[in-house]
């Protein structure tokens, strides 16, 4: 019976030892330091997002649009590659505003679809 207990608990231990192997990469992270943050700038973006082209509704599409341009702006002003998806429901245009980040996208490279509203 004692010879068993100290089987199982050896089996135990091993088991626990290769899960975390198999679970735990080992790598090493990567120092990195971000980047500063304009608290002014911020607040002017959520001030003009939420005052200035407020509402932001179906049926006000002049400030849907506004929105849209701001926030496509903001994004090529940091050079980043941006697209617009444009639709339309019952005779009115909308736009989705669109980035893309890393190398072009492929098969071999996931894609991450980030919405907001």
């Amino acid at each position: 019976m004692r010879l068993l207990k100290h089987v199982l608990a050896i089996s135990v231990l091993v088991l626990t030892l290769m899960v975390a192997f198999v679970y735990q990469p080992f790598t090493t992270a990567i120092a990195s330091t971000p980047p500063a943050v304009d608290s002014a700038a911020l607040q002017n973006h959520v001030h003009y997002l939420s005052v200035d082209v407020y509402p932001s509704s179906f049926d006000v599409p002049h400030n849907l649009n506004a929105t849209a341009d701001h926030i496509k702006e903001e994004w090529q002003r940091a050079g980043i590659q941006v697209s617009e998806q444009t639709f339309d429901v019952q005779g009115t245009s909308y736009r989705n505003i669109i980035v893309h980040f890393g190398p072009t996208a492929d098969i071999n490279h996931p894609v991450t679809v980030i919405g907001a509203h």
